[in-house]
């Protein structure tokens, strides 16, 4: 059976290259928590900085993945109407 690669890791501890398909996977449910305003963020927090502290990894990977079919460094944080903001 073949297995999933893990992300190689910098110095710091920090992910880095090719993106896992549960990265993405999970990339890609952060961005529509993060949209909807379901998540439980301080005003203002941006998408690829809030992507980069979960998955562990520098804010520029993040935009490497995404450039060119979003601007993930634009969208900031709003909480949803239901939702306050913290």
């Amino acid at each position: 059976a073949k297995r999933a690669k893990r992300p190689k890791r910098d110095t710091s501890g920090q992910r880095k290259g090719k993106w896992t398909i549960e990265e993405e996977t999970y990339a890609t449910k952060l961005i529509e928590n993060f949209s909807d305003g379901f998540l439980e963020l301080p005003a203002g927090t941006t998408l690829r900085a809030f992507i980069a502290e979960r998955l562990n990894c520098d804010p520029m990977r993040v935009t490497k993945k995404f450039s060119g079919h979003s601007c993930l460094g634009n969208k900031v944080f709003h909480a949803s109407a239901g939702r306050s903001a913290r």
